[in-house]
């Protein structure tokens, strides 16, 4: 997520080789920001804890959130929370 790792599926938009960008971890779907930080099923064990750490700070200082966040917004904020400042105001 600091720029040093290339997802497949940007592999594949950039290269003008034939590129697969599908997960090579899972082999499941393609290797997108969302499916490496939310739905990589080889990562999931490792994932779960720290995104229920994570869900469980964001719902105690704003009740109701994490649910509503669509996709993105939860990518995001696990990259980076210091958008949450402004979804509080």
């Amino acid at each position: 997520m600091s720029g040093t790792y290339i997802l497949q599926s940007n592999r594949a938009s950039f290269n003008q080789n034939s590129v697969d960008p599908t997960c090579p971890l899972c082999n499941e779907a393609p290797e997108t920001l969302s499916h490496f930080v939310l739905n990589c099923s080889l990562t999931s064990e490792i994932r779960k804890p720290i995104i229920a750490d994570i869900r469980f700070e964001i719902e105690r200082l704003m009740p109701n959130t994490w649910d509503s966040f669509n996709t993105d917004e939860k990518v995001y904020t696990i990259i980076d929370c210091s958008g949450l400042r402004h979804r509080g105001k």
